[in-house]
C-alpha cells in the first residue's frame, strides 16, 4: 500500500505547495503512474492512515498539502479509516461484511434478604492482524 497522496488521480482532490516543501524531501510527494499502481476501485482517502496531513515535510510550518475540497482534514495516525479497511478487505479477497461479536452478560448477586441485578453489558472487540509481502502495485 501507498500513500494516499501518491495517487495518480490525487490532483483532482489536493495541491501540493511545491515552496513549502523542505529542500530534499520533494520525492514525498511525487505521483506515480496509473499503470504502476492499483488504487483498489477505491475513492480518495483524505482521511487514510497513509495520507499526509497538510504539513508534513513543511519548511516554513505551512501547508505543503491543501484539499481542493474546503473544510477537510487531511491524515491521520490514529486508526485505520473505513476506506483504509474496504482496500484491504479488496486486496485479501475478503467479504464486504464486517463482524464483531457482541456478549451481553448479567450477573446477580444475592445475599441474606438483599438481592442485586446488574444491567447487560454489551463488549465490542474488534481485532486485526496483517501481516503480508504481497504487493499491490501492479508489474
Amino acid at each position: 500500500f501507498d500513500h494516499e497522496q501518491a495517487r495518480p488521480d490525487r490532483d483532482n482532490y489536493v495541491r501540493v505547495i511545491w515552496e513549502n516543501v523542505q529542500l530534499g524531501q520533494e520525492h514525498n510527494f511525487d505521483k506515480y503512474n496509473s499503470a504502476d499502481v492499483d488504487t483498489l476501485n477505491t475513492p480518495y482517502d483524505y482521511g487514510s492512515l497513509l495520507h499526509y496531513p497538510s504539513n508534513y515535510f513543511s519548511v516554513n510550518g505551512g501547508d505543503t498539502l491543501v484539499s481542493l475540497n474546503p473544510g477537510i482534514t487531511l491524515g491521520q495516525r490514529d486508526t485505520l479509516s473505513p476506506l483504509d479497511i474496504q482496500a484491504i478487505r479488496t486486496f485479501y479477497g475478503c467479504s464486504a461484511s464486517i463482524t464483531t461479536t457482541t456478549t451481553p452478560s448479567t450477573t446477580t448477586n444475592t445475599t441474606p434478604s438483599i438481592t442485586t441485578n446488574t444491567t447487560p453489558s454489551i463488549t465490542t472487540s474488534t481485532t486485526a492482524k496483517v501481516t503480508t509481502t504481497k504487493s499491490h502495485r501492479k508489474g
